[in-house]
């Protein structure tokens, strides 16, 4: 019960309701009177990165202080894995693991690729995104794309960065990733991580 409150009261949490899938630029837009002009995360729940020493959010938060600048949350990922991903094409480099982004594209053939630096998940971005996702016209199914609004508001001068974030990254939107991750983080866990070896080192996996 303890631990129960203890997260009860680490954050205030607000839901705003997406009540159409209409793409996550749409789902984006639903925050606009929460957040305002103000900068702002976006943490896809289809991604979990693990970092003990510092969260992947507080990395991209100090980036943004120190350049003022929207960025994407990056790795690079096996070359026969890029048409899984959006990938970027990548400008100057500001730092070890920060760049200046020319573009991206969604998706793109091997051979097509311009890096193998892929957007995974984490954006921080400026307010100003608003306004291109407001302006950007609905695609297939009548979604609105985060992605058309951040390419409009690149093509505006407004500059984005790709920030090449530390920590294990997990797929949790395939059945696979997320039992690996349940794993994983089971064995982290000083309750649990006994049980779970024991467990696994019993397993008789033909018979199961």
């Amino acid at each position: 019960m303890d631990k129960v409150s203890h997260i009860s009261n680490m954050a205030n949490i607000y839901y705003v309701r997406q009540n159409m899938p209409l793409g996550l630029g749409h789902a984006i837009l639903k925050a606009k009177s929460f957040i305002g002009d103000e900068p702002f995360v976006i943490a896809l729940g289809d991604d979990i990165i693990y970092n003990p020493e510092k969260p992947v959010t507080k990395q991209m938060i100090e980036k943004y202080e120190l350049y003022g600048k929207s960025m994407i949350g990056c790795q690079e990922v096996a070359k026969e894995d890029v048409s899984k991903y959006g990938i970027a094409k990548l400008g100057d480099k500001l730092d070890e693991a920060t760049f200046q982004m020319l573009d991206f594209l969604e998706k793109p053939s091997v051979d097509n690729a311009p890096s193998r630096i892929a957007c995974l998940g984490r954006y921080l971005l400026s307010g100003k995104v608003f306004k291109y996702l407001e302006e950007t016209k609905p695609g297939k199914n009548g979604e609105i794309q985060l992605t058309d609004g951040i390419l409009a508001m690149m093509k505006d001068e407004e500059e984005v960065l790709a920030y090449n974030f530390i920590g294990k990254r997990y797929d949790i939107g395939s059945k696979f990733g997320l039992l690996k991750a349940n794993i994983e983080f089971g064995l982290r866990n000083d309750e649990t991580k006994e049980d779970i070896k024991e467990y696994l080192k019993n397993l008789d996996i033909e018979k199961v």
